[in-house]
């Protein structure tokens, strides 16, 4: 009996020891904007934009997880003329160095329309759906998520998967989804008229027909274009060794 009780308490007292010092604190913040721009830089952790409303007024939920080793992490934003900044940091540091631990914040950010969204992360993932504004998302690691976009889209990341369904709308701006090592799949309306050019050493899948064709000696070494309806509108997938898909959804009149 005596074992019995030690070996159910030991689980509970381990829990109990590594979860000292951990502790969650949540931040609101909501403004109105006179800025065009909002820039928002997590290193360390996820961003979620969602949709706000038809005004200036910007809003944004933050969850910190202080587990920090060293310093303590935190959120600021500031206003140019131009630019609104929304930006993490960790204060107190030795040497003003990155420390790698499991401290984190993650954002959610409700975004007015026709305003230009700049988001960059390290290996925090980026999930974006239902934005009415231009949109350029930068990742090192994480994975980039975009659906039900009204607005021009651009996303460049080294290793993380992107996954973009875009509405039927044609721009005169060519669009761009970069990758070197992530695989990145494109999904657009059977309506759309797009020039679509795929470049990667790794594979390409499409639901189109295409013309292939071969660089020797180069890296990405080949290169797909697609001719969809009146290909007014360029999009261009690039990966170095990372796959490529375009799919295509069919858009119910």
């Amino acid at each position: 009996m005596f074992r019995a009780k030690v070996y159910l308490i030991f689980p509970i007292i381990s829990f109990l020891i590594l979860n000292i010092g951990y502790a969650n604190e949540k931040m609101n913040w909501k403004g109105v904007i006179k800025a065009s721009s909002i820039v928002v830089n997590n290193q360390y952790g996820d961003v979620r934009l969602r949709y706000g409303d038809d005004k200036d007024l910007v809003e944004y939920v933050a969850v910190l997880q202080h587990i920090e080793t060293d310093g303590q992490l935190f959120i600021e934003n500031n206003e140019t003329n131009k630019v609104f900044y929304i930006s993490t940091a960790r204060k107190d540091t030795k040497n003003n160095i990155k420390i790698k631990d499991d401290a984190r914040i993650d954002i959610t950010i409700f975004v007015p329309k026709d305003k230009f969204i700049q988001v960059q992360t390290a290996n925090g993932k980026v999930d974006s759906k239902g934005l009415k504004s231009n949109l350029l998302i930068r990742t090192e690691e994480g994975n980039i998520s975009v659906q039900k976009h009204n607005g021009l889209v651009n996303t460049i990341n080294k290793t993380g998967e992107t996954i973009i369904v875009l509405k039927n709308h044609d721009y005169p701006e060519t669009q761009k989804f970069e990758s070197v090592y992530g695989k990145i799949q494109l999904t657009i309306s059977n309506e759309s008229n797009l020039l679509v050019k795929m470049s990667t050493s790794s594979n390409i899948i499409s639901d189109f027909s295409l013309e292939m064709i071969k660089h020797k000696h180069s890296e990405p070494n080949k290169t797909a274009i697609i001719n969809h309806n009146k290909a007014s509108s360029k999009i261009m997938m690039n990966s170095k060794r990372g796959d490529l898909a375009l799919k295509e959804y069919i858009e119910f009149k």
